[in-house]
């Protein structure tokens, strides 16, 4: 791993580890629940629109929602670090033809000041198979969204779980 790419990770993992951190507190003192509204519950709201953009195949709006220094990482598999790794981590993701992803949100939150959010759910990637096949996958999903000086959320973070038990 280059240092430039060192530096992101670790930069990226404080931010995390800072995150989680505050999250875990917040969810032991039973002060991070789900959002009612969309309008309450922004990283909700904007892991649907990703979902969106995914799901009709408009991958460059897909990729515009990562933050600079955006992690995406699976249970196996290799680390895309920074925009032009996760716009490639989508790309490569997504290639088949009839490719979907389904979503079922179990959690979201907001850290105290309102800044990072996260959402945490299952998710069900549809993919073509053999002949006329389709393939479907079942994992566990993390997204960790961070507001922008803009006002706008990007994800922070993309961690797929494994598969649910």
């Amino acid at each position: 791993m280059n240092a430039q790419r060192t530096d992101i990770a670790v930069a990226g993992l404080r931010h995390v580890t800072a995150g989680l951190l505050a999250f875990g507190g917040c969810l032991v003192a039973s002060t991070l629940a789900m959002a009612a509204a969309p309008d309450a519950d922004p990283a909700g709201q904007a892991t649907a629109e990703w979902l969106a953009a995914i799901n009709r195949g408009d991958y460059a709006t897909a990729a515009a929602t990562f933050s600079d220094d955006a992690a995406v990482m699976g249970p196996a598999g290799p680390i895309w670090f920074g925009p032009a790794e996760v716009a490639q981590s989508i790309a490569y993701l997504t290639k088949s033809p009839g490719f979907h992803v389904d979503f079922t949100p179990e959690r979201s939150g907001l850290s105290r000041d309102g800044e990072i959010g996260f959402v945490v759910g299952h998710s069900a990637i549809n993919a073509p198979g053999p002949g006329t096949t389709r393939h479907v996958t079942r994992q566990r999903l993390l997204l960790i969204w961070r507001k922008d000086a803009a006002g706008q959320w990007k994800c922070l973070f993309d961690v797929v779980l494994g598969r649910p038990d």
